[in-house]
């Protein structure tokens, strides 16, 4: 039987209850009236004590702030996951167009599955009724196994949902878990969450620029919020920016 639900009030004093420190009332109603309660209580998990207490002295602050530090996180790494995608598809269509022909995407010989080749088909027959440069596809189809492309295909393309539908990557496993290079696998310890993403995205980002960008903003959004989150939970290393600048 589903829980009944709670008044914003009656969510504070429940709160109360379980050793979180409100601090300022006014603020921690303004937060949950914009904000579902379950959903905040998501980035509570390491101040747990048991199933329903938390350590003494947890602040409500401390707990929105890794809410709003996630969001903003979410944020910059979709935006890269876009740049990134988008690019690597006209650079593939690029590709196949010049080496298969206009029709590439009619021809049988360049899917690896039968199945692929007919459910490419019907996917451009609906996209039809709804309506830079051929180095980067060979570097990283030659240079990376089949396999590897494969994995880090579908492992962004499910963080770039998660993402995109406000789903929490703060001290959250990102799966599918990441196949790393025989090179690679000493470089960093492996833990599942955002930094290993980060790593593998980092190898295959085309532009050095944006990239450089894009670690600027990461860069300040931690310090930022360093006084209350945990650099573990996301498996950033301490030298988290100069890995991330060399891999």
């Amino acid at each position: 039987m589903l829980k009944p639900p709670r008044t914003i009030d009656e969510q504070i004093k429940l709160l109360k209850i379980r050793n979180i420190v409100i601090g300022s009332a006014e603020a921690a109603e303004n937060f949950l009236e914009n904000n579902n309660y379950y959903r905040l209580m998501g980035y509570a998990f390491q101040f747990k004590k048991d199933k329903d207490y938390y350590i003494p002295d947890t602040k409500f602050s401390t707990i929105a702030g890794i809410y709003n530090f996630d969001k903003l996180l979410r944020r910059i790494t979709l935006s890269s996951i876009e740049e990134l995608e988008i690019s690597f598809k006209t650079k593939l269509v690029y590709f196949l167009s010049h080496k298969y022909g206009s029709e590439c995407y009619l021809k049988k010989e360049i899917f690896i599955k039968n199945e692929s080749y007919l459910d490419f088909k019907n996917i451009i027959k609906k996209n039809i009724k709804q309506s830079n440069s051929e180095s980067f596809v060979k570097h990283h189809l030659i240079k990376y196994d089949a396999v590897f492309i494969e994995n880090w295909i579908h492992h962004f393309s499910v963080l770039r949902n998660t993402c995109t539908h406000y789903g929490r990557i703060y001290n959250k496993n990102l799966l599918p878990v990441l196949k790393f290079l025989e090179e690679d696998k000493n470089k960093i310890i492996r833990t599942t969450k955002l930094f290993d993403s980060l790593f593998i995205l980092n190898k295959i980002f085309f532009n050095r620029d944006l990239w450089s960008n894009f670690l600027e903003r990461l860069n300040n959004l931690i310090i930022e919020y360093k006084n209350i989150i945990d650099l573990n939970l996301i498996g950033f290393p301490d030298n988290y920016l100069s890995v991330l600048k060399n891999a």
